[in-house]
């Protein structure tokens, strides 16, 4: 929002040529309403650029392939809530017991599985969390290409699943919280 006046967007000079789709009335300030009749070309700008965005020494950091797996639209059984969720605890003491007896786990079912050389314990991030069609919460771990990190992927995403689980299990009302999540995506489009 610009001053009031509504909203506008700006991009990299290298991503506003007209080869790229991009359309200079998009930053004229508009109000929410008047983006209607422009966001479809917005939209095919997204699908345009995002792939070549990502090409190159881009796709070496997480933050840009998170923001890619989160629009993405080609899969419909998902819907991607939220990127780098962390699950909130009622206080430090509660979350360090969880957080650590959890890790341990899954560091003590890597290293029975004859593994080594992984992380001495795993965080409770979560990259992407997303909602299942068929109603179950995802919890997504997301890595660029080629980083010596990709092997403990799963184990990651089971710290994360473990975590969700356990929110699930001590608050009646978390589903309030993920309801919440949904819409806000859904008035996004």
């Amino acid at each position: 929002m610009t001053r009031g006046r509504g909203y506008a967007l700006s991009a990299s000079d290298t991503y506003t040529t007209p080869k790229n789709l991009w359309d200079t009335r998009w930053e004229t300030p508009r109000m929410r309403e008047d983006w209607a009749e422009l966001w479809p070309s917005v939209e095919e700008y997204l699908e345009r650029i995002i792939p070549i965005v990502m090409k190159g020494s881009l796709t070496s950091k997480e933050g840009p392939v998170q923001a890619a797996v989160s629009v993405y639209r080609g899969d419909s059984t998902r819907t991607l809530l939220d990127r780098e969720t962390i699950v909130g605890f009622i206080n430090k003491r509660v979350r360090q017991e969880v957080i650590g007896t959890f890790s341990a786990e899954v560091v003590a079912a890597i290293a029975s599985g004859g593994f080594t050389g992984g992380p001495p314990r795993f965080g409770p991030k979560c990259d992407v969390l997303a909602l299942h069609q068929d109603g179950y919460l995802e919890a997504i771990e997301v890595k660029p290409e080629d980083v010596a990190s990709l092997a403990w992927v799963p184990a990651q995403a089971t710290m994360c699943a473990k975590l969700l689980n356990y929110w699930i299990g001590q608050d009646p009302d978390w589903y309030k919280a993920i309801s919440r999540m949904y819409a806000q995506r859904e008035a996004l489009g």
